[in-house]
């Protein structure tokens, strides 16, 4: 905004050309430029009706008198209510269960017990085994060879566990059809160990044997043999080809083949009590070995 020309139109001085100024011609200087400085204001900032018609603004600038020093600061205000408390917020789901240690060591075994007494061992019978379901078998007969009637001999096989006394035993034989026996040999002075044999044989028996007789023999069409423990139990026997005469388990054994060959248990030592199916016809004898 610009001020009436009348107030703009002011001839300048040249500096030069002033006259000295006392001191009151300098306090009225001042004075009007203050007055001017103010007017300027007005005009700028309060936007008065009368500058915008270009009227002149007068106003008397009086110096501005010094203010008075400030006043004490009041007293300080009471203190504000506490706020409310907020609602906590809801409770966080639980954590999964962590995994389980692993189990401490065993504990130390309790002392055991004394151990009970030991029963007194019953006494074994003459010439018995020490298991009571355990026995000793005929396992192998011949009845002669090419060479002679009386090579023959018969196969004792003990297949427990522990050795037999055979003392007061007997190898009796019956032909085909008898009714009594006939000692082919007292086995008294001898003993069988476990799983061991003992060969029985006739006079011209051609291999090792144990203990020989010396009267009888067996027949090859038929007749039948039995071990007689000091009871004169019948311990085994077997019953061949046509016997019948009290000596055969359950069926006859096939008839005895009359040169070089055997009846033998099969397998070695088998006994289901059937002679029939217990023995067979061996082309090599295996006297006091396995069949």
């Amino acid at each position: 905004m610009s001020l009436p020309a009348e107030r703009m139109d002011v001839p300048r001085t040249d500096r030069s050309e002033r006259p000295p100024m006392n001191d009151s011609t300098s306090l009225r200087k001042t004075r009007r430029t203050r007055s001017l400085t103010v007017a300027l204001a007005a005009c700028g900032l309060l936007l008065v009706a009368s500058c915008a018609s270009g009227e002149t603004v007068e106003q008397s600038l009086e110096p501005t008198a010094k203010g008075g020093s400030a006043g004490q600061a009041g007293a300080s205000g009471a203190s504000g209510a506490s706020g409310a408390a907020n609602k906590g917020g809801s409770a966080g789901t639980a954590g999964k269960a962590g995994q389980g240690g692993s189990a401490g060591a065993a504990g130390e075994a309790g002392q055991g017990g004394s151990a009970g007494e030991a029963g007194s061992g019953g006494v074994q019978g003459t010439g018995g085994a020490s298991n009571p379901n355990c026995h000793l078998v005929i396992n192998e007969i011949m009845v002669g060879s090419s060479s002679s009637a009386s090579d023959e001999f018969v196969e004792i096989y003990n297949p427990c566990s522990s050795p037999v006394d055979l003392s007061g035993w007997n190898l009796v034989y019956r032909s085909a059809t008898g009714s009594s026996d006939i000692k082919l040999v007292d086995l008294s002075s001898l003993a069988i160990g476990a799983q061991g044999y003992l060969v029985l044989a006739g006079s011209e028996f051609s291999g090792n044997a144990d203990q020989t007789w010396t009267s009888g023999g067996l027949a090859s069409a038929g007749g039948g043999v039995a071990l007689r423990d000091s009871t004169d139990e019948a311990v085994d026997s077997i019953g061949y080809g046509s016997a019948n005469n009290g000596l055969i388990e359950g069926g006859a054994a096939p008839e005895a083949p009359e040169y070089d060959s055997s009846l033998a248990r099969t397998p070695n030592g088998n006994d289901t009590d059937n002679n029939a199916s217990d023995f067979q016809v061996a082309a090599s004898p295996t006297p006091g070995k396995a069949n």
